[in-house]
């Protein structure tokens, strides 16, 4: 492959022509999910949390194809005219990316780190008393240590950085920080969508031609797109209508979850929009300008969450054997960092798609008060009863459960005790809780004994809550403009107040109370045996 490097204008590759090589040619980034986690636990532990970027990043690997290009009269008479290999990786070769990640990665693992098997691209160091942690998505760093200054020191003896400092910007999200007695530092961070939107909508409103106007939820409550029988869009409205999908599937993940379940439920359409599905969306991003500063917020104290009845069976033994116990990775990292208490919401919406009476299922996972992950999915299966769609959603829950006990174990960070299952169907709950429970429909028999054998383990904890104090109501269903601000609320508008949280002592089996806008709010215990 030649190329001309004699002018600047020309010194990207065009590796888009070329063939592509056998071997894998991207690189994997840390997730947002990844980032999420380092944030929450960062303030957990006391870290700092600096960031920066790599000048020229893809600069500084080798490559492994084979470019040259002829030199030019600025090298030289002597050297003019000769075929000179490129042996330096350069942007627009089709492998750069990999080659800077196996450096990065070379490099961090001579200076003691350690790729995290929880999250791509996270990586550790052991200080002998805690971790430290380091997230890199391309050429940008998080970086989450106590001294962190002298992690971006090392750096700077290989690489050219700037944007050294606490950040302020990652991934196209927001960071700041409010002051509330949310940890021990007296603040903690947040990140926000909000200089995204601000960008994004008046783009959109150029190129409708015409401005938002504001809408108090993100879709009306009576309004189902699978029903939507106006006509096609155009081809250029098509367009719009992805980049408005587009640009709302990042807004969720910088945070704004809750534009999720719309903006899920519209994209089923993005291959055939209608001009109704196209209104829809405008409406949805007017909710998103009426309503900019949702943020996560870093809350590590332990989640309140209000009067749960909790079931737990006895003797599981007689259905699951006697070696009945958590599988624990075998290569976990020793534990040093404070332990977590790992709560997930889990709801479904019965028969929610009214053509195929598909039902939907909605999951909010918090690390102690931070939530750091949010699901929304259309069931696979169509299900005669709530209790079936429950159950399905039920098993999804159970299995992020798991995933999650074992993210912050190869983390270093011990798990609180079981985590805390909270769903609304009482029949659900308890029949997946209690030994003498049977199924009576066969081909629930998977979802049912996933959910069973996980509490007969002890990895959860299910509870039955209220229907209004399900989060992941947020996710199931298109909810009218008290309710979704009733639930925005708990959310990513919170507000930080001086109530203590002391949350339930799943171990202890013991009533506790917390206080929570100055009301006492009883948490109880039911064995049932």
């Amino acid at each position: 492959m030649k190329h001309d490097l004699r002018r600047k204008t020309r010194q990207v590759a065009g590796g888009h022509v070329t063939d592509p090589p056998a071997e894998d040619i991207y690189s994997t980034v840390a997730p947002p999910e990844g980032v999420y986690n380092v944030f929450f636990i960062a303030e957990d532990n006391d870290l700092d949390i600096w960031g920066g970027d790599v000048g020229n990043a893809y600069l500084n690997g080798t490559t492994r194809e084979k470019v040259y290009c002829i030199l030019g009269p600025e090298y030289g008479p002597e050297l003019v005219g000769r075929v000179a290999l490129v042996v330096k990786s350069f942007y627009g070769l089709k492998t750069s990316c990999a080659r800077w990640n196996e450096h990065i990665g070379d490099n961090l693992r001579k200076w003691g780190w350690f790729r995290s098997k929880a999250f791509n691209d996270v990586w550790m160091r052991d200080l002998g008393e805690t971790y430290e942690y380091l997230a890199i998505y391309s050429d940008d760093i998080i970086v989450a240590s106590k001294e962190p200054a002298k992690v971006f020191e090392e750096f700077k003896e290989v690489y050219t950085l700037k944007g050294i400092g606490p950040p302020e910007h990652f991934l196209g999200a927001a960071i700041g920080r409010v002051k509330g007695p949310l940890n021990k530092k007296g603040s903690t961070s947040t990140l926000s969508a909000k200089t995204s939107l601000q960008n994004t909508i008046p783009k959109f409103e150029k190129l409708f031609g015409e401005p938002f106007r504001s809408y108090t939820v993100p879709m009306s409550p009576d309004y189902h797109p699978e029903l939507d029988e106006s006509p096609l869009v155009n081809a250029d409205d098509h367009s719009k209508y992805r980049s408005l999908l587009g640009s709302g599937q990042w807004a969720i993940t910088l945070g704004r979850i809750d534009i999720q379940y719309a903006t899920t439920m519209l994209a089923r359409f993005s291959m055939s929009p209608r001009e109704g599905h196209l209104i829809a969306l405008k409406k949805m991003w007017g909710y998103l300008k009426g309503h900019m500063k949702g943020r996560i917020l870093f809350d590590t104290r332990p989640l309140d969450v209000g009067e749960v009845e909790y079931f737990e069976g006895s003797n599981w033994r007689q259905i699951y054997g006697d070696d009945l116990k958590e599988d624990l990775p075998p290569d976990m990292p020793e534990a040093k960092m404070k332990p977590v208490q790992i709560t997930i919401y889990f709801d479904a919406s019965h028969g929610n798609d009214m053509v195929t009476r598909k039902s939907v299922t909605g999951i909010l996972v918090f690390v102690n008060g931070s939530l750091v992950r949010s699901y929304c999915k259309k069931q696979n299966t169509v299900e005669a009863s709530t209790y079936g769609a429950e159950l399905m959603a039920g098993r999804i829950a159970t299995e992020m459960a798991v995933e999650y006990r074992y993210y912050y174990r190869m983390l270093g960070i011990p798990i609180d005790g079981p985590v805390r299952l909270l769903g609304d169907n009482k029949g659900m709950i308890q029949t997946c809780a209690r030994m003498s429970a049977q199924l009576k429909k066969k081909h629930h028999a998977i979802s049912y004994h996933i959910v069973r054998e996980q509490a007969a383990i002890g990895t959860i904890l299910p509870g039955h809550i209220g229907t209004q104090h399900n989060l992941a109501d947020i996710n199931t269903k298109q909810l009218n403009g008290p309710q979704t601000h009733s639930k925005n609320q708990q959310l990513i508008f919170r507000s930080v107040d001086s109530g203590e949280c002391k949350g339930l002592n799943p171990i202890t089996k013991e009533t506790c109370e917390t206080k929570s806008d100055q009301r006492t709010v009883k948490t109880t215990v039911r064995s049932l045996t």
